[in-house]
């Protein structure tokens, strides 16, 4: 810089400045929560360009008030502890640094709901607890030994049966007994996949279902969702645990081992008569009996209480083919 006067100017004095250096503070990147809990998670995220610590804030998604979670750390994740289960949680992450603070990141996660399990005890055939058909239910295994009956009733205009359980925790299975408490399907897919018994009848009750775990599993901190639904249609395919019935030259016989009721269950590809046989072990005919089979899906019922336990045959004929099935009888 140098004065201008009347009488000229002077010379220039000279100085020298050096410009501040702009630090760029990114906002942080791959939010992830983690070790989600009925009361807990764990916050992660990915390392900012400046930083040198970071803000995480969290709440619960319905409300609009923040609390701090860390007003600052050097990591890169944070726990929280002591959150409601089953409710979504909003939380936000910010950069520190020298030059200031970046915007928020934001992320979302819910905590693991707690099983509203309070139809227990229910643990035997004859404590079963009654539920409402067409209506998802949410329960629990929650030990090793918890094994939940539950009962629930078709009507003559919906007598049509179908049950399925979804949503496991670990490998459960699923059994489904008549009113008179005769066990008339299961259902034993492997590990998480889902259970379905589909049974069409004309018989009205109170039917049985039994939830359990295979080999003892159990999880006392999710739930399993089961549905017992009842129709007026018929519920195909017809699945008696894991074995479906289709069109060809099945016969079905249930339950086996038996000890009272058995019910066959056979398909005609057109309406005929048929002739239904029980041999014993040494073929000797012990009953008989000739009904009129309709097109599709048949189910026939015999009272086998009064015979001998044993092996015995089933056979279902009409003109032209003849099925066959295993009976055992085990009282």
């Amino acid at each position: 810089m140098r004065t201008n006067c009347q009488g000229g100017a002077s010379t220039y004095a000279v100085g020298q400045l050096t410009t501040a250096i702009t630090v760029s503070c990114n906002a942080p990147g791959s939010l992830k929560t983690s070790s989600i809990t009925v009361s807990g998670a764990t916050l992660n995220w990915a390392a900012a360009l400046g930083a040198s610590m970071y803000a995480v804030d969290y709440k619960k998604t319905t409300t609009t008030a923040w609390t701090s979670a860390t007003a600052g750390t050097t990591a890169q994740n944070t726990s929280l502890t002591s959150l409601v289960s089953g409710t979504v949680y909003d939380w936000r992450v910010k950069t520190i640094c020298s030059s200031g603070s970046s915007l928020y990141s934001a992320g979302q996660f819910t905590t693991i709901a707690i099983c509203p399990d309070q139809l227990e005890s229910n643990n035997t055939l004859s404590a079963a607890k009654a539920i409402s058909v067409n209506t998802n239910l949410l329960a629990q295994i929650a030990s090793s030994t918890d094994v939940d009956y539950y009962s629930f009733s078709n009507t003559a205009n919906q007598n049509n049966i179908q049950l399925t359980l979804t949503n496991l925790p670990a490998n459960y299975d699923m059994k489904l007994y008549s009113p008179a408490g005769v066990l008339l399907a299961t259902s034993q897919n492997t590990g998480l996949a889902n259970e379905t018994i589909n049974y069409n009848t004309t018989l009205t009750g109170a039917y049985k279902v039994q939830v359990y775990g295979y080999n003892k599993a159990y999880s006392n901190v999710s739930c399993y969702t089961l549905r017992a639904a009842i129709g007026s249609t018929t519920f195909s395919p017809e699945i008696y645990g894991n074995q479906v019935n289709t069109t060809g030259d099945r016969l079905t016989v249930y339950p086996v081992p038996a000890s009272g009721q058995v019910t066959l269950s056979f398909y005609e590809a057109t309406g005929t008569y048929v002739t239904i046989y029980i041999n014993d072990g040494f073929g000797k005919t012990v009953h008989s009996e000739r009904i009129a089979a309709t097109s599709g899906e048949n189910r026939y019922q015999a009272d086998v209480s009064l015979y001998p336990n044993g092996v015995y045959f089933i056979k279902v004929a009409n003109s032209s083919e003849l099925k066959t099935a295993k009976l055992i009888i085990a009282k």
